[in-house]
């Protein structure tokens, strides 16, 4: 049962139904009680209500989507989750009062007549039913959270998580998490190191490290909490292998006394955890960045379209072969694109095999060079965008065969997977393109800040360093 979806699904039909309510009690005591005078009998057709539903539903699931409002809230604070139900809708009050009174206030304003606001009947209205919905949207979000908490209690819909390292303060932790399910993890059992006897404080120990590649599969794990003590070595070398598998990890406090620091680190709500590695960016500002995407790339391709042409024309002009260049490459999660370029290259560049671009490296054309250099081989790839492949702003995505050498050779390499690849990143504009793997580690650690500090501002500075790299020439190859 996937309960995040199910979850998702509630809150968004009590979200509608809770708009409905409310709608048609501030309009039956406008137009039904007698309380207040109107000018339209609602009761006659009560389908003259379901346009403004249609309107206001529509609005309010934008602005609730944007707040991270459809999200898993089952395992986090009700507090924190009435406190961002509250500030979302008082914020949608704020819209809704000038687009319903700002047309009276102009027109006042232009027949030179006072302002009346506070006696437009209309006003209590809006008042009421902001009121009403936001009372019923609580009390339905808090039903279905009550619902989840319940099913979580009974073990459906929690994550199954290991623990790495058999200690006391881990033992501690494990039993705690077993009785306290409603946090959300399931503890199935321990890693220990060869030869570790098959329990461990009457709790299962599933094997070492050398198994945890075939339980993550078999198991579903969707969590790892690393409580190995050991020397400082041995726990750097654990974190980062498991840095490399792209899921959560947690550490104890005091563990992570040992690593602040080196890594940064999220409280875990409710738990006595930390999560290591985690991603930055605010839920509500999750859909945003993709609209931006969509938008960006959408005006980008059609006024670049007459620079699209013109270099289309050069590239088959000066050399044979192909305009444009096709090539597979890693995204989110290991999961493969085709990515498409401006051939900027002869046709038959990598005839001795797949190789990094170097500096005044020969088998770029003189076209070549001059798009490299104003980064238009890289327009075609707004379609990727579009395609929800890639997003403008992002780690670079790599092609297959790079990517498993450098996962061996490069620690937490593969935490880039972790989101969407882009087009431009905080990498690109602070370094130049790989020529080695030097190159790539330094890259690395652009990227790493880049997902553990991901906002819709950074992303915008990046886009404007962008802009003075193109406008330079900085960082071209």
């Amino acid at each position: 049962m996937n309960t995040r979806a199910l979850e998702r699904l509630l809150n968004a039909v009590s979200d509608l139904l809770s708009g409905a309510l409310a709608l048609g009690l501030v309009f039956w005591w406008q137009f039904g009680s007698g309380a207040v005078e109107g000018e339209a009998d609602f009761s006659a057709d009560p389908t003259q209500l379901l346009l403004p539903w249609l309107y206001l539903s529509v609005f309010w699931a934008v602005l609730f989507t944007l707040a991270g409002l459809y999200r898993k809230w089952s395992t986090e604070s009700r507090s924190h989750h009435l406190g961002v139900l509250s500030l979302s809708v008082a914020l949608g009050a704020l819209l809704l009062a000038p687009i319903l009174f700002g047309p009276q206030a102009l027109d006042a304003l232009a027949a030179g007549e006072p302002l009346s606001v506070a006696e437009n009947p209309f006003v209590p209205l809006l008042f009421g039913y902001v009121l009403l919905f936001l009372f019923f949207s609580a009390a339905a979000r808090m039903a279905v959270q009550h619902l989840f908490r319940a099913l979580l209690l009974r073990g459906v819909g929690s994550d199954p998580i290991v623990f790495i390292g058999l200690n006391e303060p881990g033992l501690a932790l494990f039993r705690e998490l077993k009785r306290t399910p409603e946090l959300g993890y399931r503890p199935v059992g321990f890693i220990g190191s060869d030869g570790a006897p098959a329990e461990f404080g009457g709790e299962p120990v599933l094997g070492g490290l050398r198994d945890l590649e075939r339980l993550i599969v078999e198991m579903k794990l969707q969590g790892i909490v690393l409580t190995q003590q050991g020397t400082r070595d041995e726990l750097f070398s654990t974190i980062r292998w498991l840095g490399d598998r792209i899921l959560p990890v947690y550490v104890i406090p005091d563990l992570y006394d040992v690593v602040a620091g080196n890594f940064k680190g999220n409280l875990v709500h409710g738990a006595n955890l930390k999560e290591l590695f985690p991603q930055g960016m605010p839920p509500w500002q999750a859909p945003i960045k993709r609209a931006l995407d969509v938008a960006v790339s959408l005006v980008l391709i059609v006024l670049s379209l007459p620079v699209t042409l013109l270099t289309a024309l050069c590239v088959k002009l000066e050399s044979p072969g192909p305009v444009f260049y096709v090539q597979e490459r890693v995204g989110q999660y290991g999961r493969t694109f085709r990515l498409v370029k401006f051939r900027s290259m002869r046709n038959d560049a990598e005839r001795n095999g797949p190789q990094w671009a170097g500096e005044n490296d020969p088998r770029v054309t003189r076209v070549g060079k001059v798009i490299r250099k104003l980064r238009v081989d890289e327009i075609p790839q707004f379609w990727n965008v579009l395609k929800g492949e890639m997003s403008v702003v992002g780690p670079r995505p790599e092609r297959p065969v790079f990517v498993e050498k450098l996962k061996e050779q490069i620690p937490f390499y593969s935490r880039r997977l972790a989101i969407k690849p882009g087009i431009t990143g905080w990498a690109q504009v602070r370094h130049h393109y790989d020529a080695s793997i030097e190159d790539v580690k330094t890259k690395l650690v652009y990227d790493l800040y880049y997902i553990e500090n991901m906002s819709l501002l950074l992303d915008f500075q990046i886009l404007v360093r962008t802009v003075w790299v193109v406008l330079t020439g900085h960082g071209a190859r």
